[in-house]
């Protein structure tokens, strides 16, 4: 892979990381870009909402003046629920070691591909192996 994209503007810290770390060894479609481009942001933001609750209390005062939980509260966990999604939706690999020279670098979707042939494919070894073994 010679050719990189460009972190899109305003990425920071861990989404910054997320994105150049991905960016360098996977290739991604288009819309595999979009969605990566989205949980980075989401990263990011992240970082800002955590920076934003560090040293704030987890209690704020309601409109009737009762004491609620901070809103922030509830951003950080609706966020981190996007960002697990949307990095599912990736369905990213975990790299591998060729010969210990470092990861094998393939798009996203060749890797999908082999994973759904040895999910289509492992079920005929078996029942080849149960024929041959006179159990069908």
């Amino acid at each position: 892979m010679t050719n990189h994209p460009t972190a899109p503007a305003g990425l920071r810290g861990r989404g910054r990381d997320l994105y150049e770390t991905l960016t360098e060894a996977l290739e991604f479609t288009p819309a595999e870009h979009a969605t990566l481009t989205e949980a980075c942001r989401t990263a990011t933001l992240l970082d800002d909402l955590q920076e934003a609750m560090d040293g704030a209390p987890f209690t704020v005062l309601g409109s009737q003046r009762q004491p609620v939980a901070n809103p922030l509260l509830t951003e950080l966990r609706s966020h981190r629920l996007a960002l697990v999604r949307l990095l599912a939706a990736l369905d990213l690999p975990d790299l591998e070691d060729d010969d210990g020279e470092g990861p094998v670098y393939r798009s996203v979707s060749s890797i999908r591909a082999q994973r759904a042939a040895k999910a289509r494919w492992s079920g005929h070894t078996k029942r080849a192996d149960l024929r041959r073994e006179g159990g069908q």
